[in-house]
């Protein structure tokens, strides 16, 4: 059974470890460099979302495939609406079907982010 949730009665989680390994530190950098930093004004916010997170492998992973298509998206369409982009991307992200031309490009840019991909972000951002 579905519940709809009030985002006004959504409350933050509590923080589950005290740091990111490595791998996903630097992830999580590569992530706010690209699309992250415009959902959260600093690193130190985008980090601690994921230091909230059960699982904050899955959800860099995710990310990093939205950072990708955001990147690229961006790269391709350079006067595209860039917070239409990351809501199109998040809609993806959440298994919405594409409806619109922009929805389906940046589909097939997701799905074609490769774990390749991810060890060469970790490779960029690693200390």
């Amino acid at each position: 059974m579905t519940e709809n949730v009030k985002v006004k009665d959504l409350k933050l989680g509590p923080i589950r470890r005290e740091n990111l390994t490595g791998e996903m530190l630097a992830l999580a950098r590569f992530t706010f460099d690209r699309i992250g930093k415009h959902c959260q004004p600093t690193f130190e916010q985008w980090e601690l979302m994921f230091l909230r997170d059960m699982h904050p492998e899955r959800e860099l992973i995710l990310w990093t495939r939205m950072a990708y298509a955001f990147q690229q998206y961006s790269e391709m369409h350079p006067d595209a609406d860039s917070e239409g982009v990351q809501k199109d991307l998040l809609s993806l992200s959440f298994g919405v079907p594409p409806k619109t031309k922009r929805q389906r490009e940046l589909e097939t840019l997701y799905l074609a982010v490769t774990k390749e991909d991810g060890w060469r972000a970790i490779e960029m951002y690693s200390e």
